[in-house]
């Protein structure tokens, strides 16, 4: 079999790398479950199997706006980041191209040819695929990915574990997640808010009665709290919804956030949109999530979260699921230089 990872060393002491990663398949490289499941994670796999080139190295990264650039520095990898320019570069292909480059990594993948999700590295050139859209494609079919995205994951929980932006882990919290507002860069008439994306954070969608929700939990004897991911930095948020009991929001790019957590967690995605199949669904098969639920609490802006219905669905979870064990015990533990895939 054709070992997709196994290259010879050609390490270029202080060797400067530049990464693309694939602005033409749909949804844009500056939202967040876009850049996270674009870069950040086929780069991070891609890190750990290619030490050789990868760790020390230089890597000019190209632009993803002024909100997505920062993530990546603080997770700890081993490199120089460096960001081209600014501001972002949106890119458009010809609709004929993108379906013709569709159709061709469609036929490779049944073809079981190279995947298109593997990451690579050509001269002094770095592609990244975009696995949102494999994710899509596929959902949780192909085995190989699959193994791949819970590995990767499991490599930044650990890199993550030590952060101390809040000073605590959520241990047997659950999570009521806020929508931040969108800065000026995604307003409308910002360089991001041209009326492509139906607006961004809680201007596209958002909960109403956050606070009264979790106060009546609390009287319930559940310890819940309110988080607003957007407010906090990536590694965090990792070490954040890793150690989180549940989560309780509206569907929306912070359920990103179900990749770093194990598999007996609640995960509670209030349905918007009217989206028949939502890639959080996608997600939670392919990262083996046992308590996902999806409800409705009516249309508008803003739905009032119901503490009611919330605390029925966590008080089945804590039922089936009986005390949470830790991550530790779920996972097998891997040390930094173990490498995904």
């Amino acid at each position: 079999m054709l070992n997709l990872w196994s290259r010879k060393s050609t390490r270029k002491p202080g060797e400067t790398l530049r990464v693309h990663p694939d602005w033409a398949e749909p949804g844009s490289l500056e939202h967040y479950w876009h850049y996270l499941f674009g870069v950040v994670l086929p780069l991070t796999a891609l890190y750990c199997r290619r030490p050789d080139r990868l760790r020390g190295a230089r890597l000019l990264l190209e632009s993803c706006g002024p909100a997505m650039d920062p993530l990546l520095g603080p997770l700890g990898l081993e490199c120089t980041m460096e960001v081209e320019d600014g501001s972002a570069r949106i890119r458009r292909e010809p609709v004929s191209f993108h379906r013709l480059r569709l159709t061709l990594r469609e036929f490779r993948h049944r073809a079981g040819l190279s995947p298109d999700w593997v990451p690579g590295i050509k001269g002094e050139r770095i592609h990244l695929p975009r696995w949102d859209a494999h994710l899509k494609r596929h959902g949780d079919e192909d085995a190989a990915f699959v193994q791949c995205l819970q590995e990767t994951s499991r490599f930044l929980v650990e890199l993550a574990a030590n952060d101390e932006c809040c000073g605590t882990r959520a241990e047997g919290a659950y999570l009521l997640l806020r929508r931040s507002s969108p800065s000026a860069y995604f307003q409308p008439g910002g360089p991001a808010g041209q009326g492509l994306y139906g607006g961004y954070g809680s201007s596209r969608r958002s909960l109403s009665g956050l606070e009264d929700c979790r106060d009546a939990l609390q009287e319930a004897g559940i310890h819940a709290r309110i988080y607003e991911p957007g407010a906090h930095g990536l590694p965090c948020q990792i070490r954040q919804f890793a150690s989180a009991q549940g989560i309780v929001g509206i569907r929306g790019a912070e359920f990103a956030g179900m990749v770093w957590m194990h598999t007996d967690a609640l995960v509670v995605m209030v349905a918007h949109g009217g989206m028949e199949n939502p890639p959080q669904r996608a997600l939670a098969r392919a990262m083996g999530l046992n308590h996902y639920r999806e409800v409705n609490l009516g249309d508008g802006l803003a739905p009032l979260l119901d503490s009611q219905v919330v605390g029925e669905i966590i008080a089945d979870h804590r039922d089936g699921a009986g005390l949470r064990h830790s991550r530790d015990e779920r996972h097998v533990t891997r040390k930094r230089q173990e490498a995904p895939c």
